[in-house]
């Protein structure tokens, strides 16, 4: 009988487990707003744009982070300017599709038109019967 006394007060009950957990989730948020938030940064202090026309100071050379020293290989800059190179075409293609945008009929006259035809059969269908 003694060794089931003493097992029994070795073992934590399951109410002192649950509030040391709520104490230790009290004490981590009380830390984490007593902090604040912060930025998390990896690596450098700022990331790269993914659209970039010329070299930024520190990617020059050989030896820069990015640059394409294998064959094949473009870096970010070089994509970027390949990309420019098609604006010209892209400009010319949306101004051809916002003319037809606007020349196409509105809403509205859709829904007419469709009304008009909806109409149309149903005379036809009533002159069959």
């Amino acid at each position: 009988g003694s060794a089931a006394g003493s097992a029994a007060a070795v073992e934590p009950s399951p109410s002192g487990a649950a509030a040391a957990a709520s104490l230790a989730v009290a004490l981590g948020l009380f830390a984490g707003l007593l902090v604040g938030p912060q930025m998390a940064s990896a690596g450098g202090s700022q990331a790269l744009p993914t659209f970039q026309l010329s070299y930024p100071p520190g990617l020059q050379g050989i030896d820069a982070a990015n640059s394409a020293i294998e064959k094949g290989e473009i870096d970010f800059v070089t994509r970027s300017r390949i990309e420019a190179l098609g604006f010209p075409q892209g400009v010319k293609e949306f101004k051809v599709d916002d003319a037809r945008r606007r020349a196409a009929p509105s809403k509205a006259e859709r829904g007419e038109k469709e009304q008009q035809r909806i109409d149309d059969y149903a005379k036809t269908a009533q002159i069959l019967q």
